[in-house]
């Protein structure tokens, strides 16, 4: 009979070997990789997140794979969830190949892709790739633009309509 100690050493070599095939695939990949994650709670109400890759290989074969399925203890936070796609990332090292990020309806995954200090990392990292030396001076005017934004939408809503109900209507 198997000891459970031989599976456990079996499995792991299995994902071993996968995860460095998949690594390499994915560092030789040309084209963009679009990533979906998930969250929803068990049974016993803990939280679990997925994030699975989609990309069209060499071939022209739709392919997918996920790349971290996770614990993630309630409550939900934006930056705890936006740290496991940042790790993910980061372990696959794909972060320069993501074309799209889509998120289930989940309130806090909205939370992450709409708030704007994200945003701004992400113009960070790109804008000098895009840019060149010119870069900061685009992200400035960003933040100058967004921050104007902002007072004149402060200077607009009345002192008393800004209750957690009124966030909806930036939507």
């Amino acid at each position: 009979m198997v000891s459970r100690n031989t599976i456990k050493k079996d499995i792991l070599n299995i994902y071993d070997i996968n995860h460095e095939k998949l690594y390499k695939q994915l560092k030789k990949l040309i084209s963009r990789i679009a990533i979906i994650t998930d969250m929803w709670t068990s049974n016993q109400k803990k939280g679990y997140m997925s994030i699975t890759a989609h990309y069209i290989d060499d071939a022209w074969v739709l392919k997918n794979c996920i790349l971290r399925f996770v614990y993630a203890p309630m409550p939900h936070t934006k930056e705890e969830l936006a740290r496991h796609l940042m790790d993910a990332f980061t372990k696959w090292n794909i972060e320069k190949k993501i074309s799209t990020i889509t998120v289930d309806n989940y309130f806090t995954n909205d939370a992450i892709i709409l708030d704007p200090r994200y945003k701004m990392k992400v113009v960070e990292y790109y804008f000098p790739m895009i840019y060149g030396e010119n870069a900061w001076s685009e992200i400035e005017q960003i933040e100058t633009t967004c921050y104007n934004l902002l007072t004149d939408y402060q200077s607009k809503v009345k002192p008393e309509s800004r209750d957690v109900s009124s966030i909806y209507l930036l939507k």
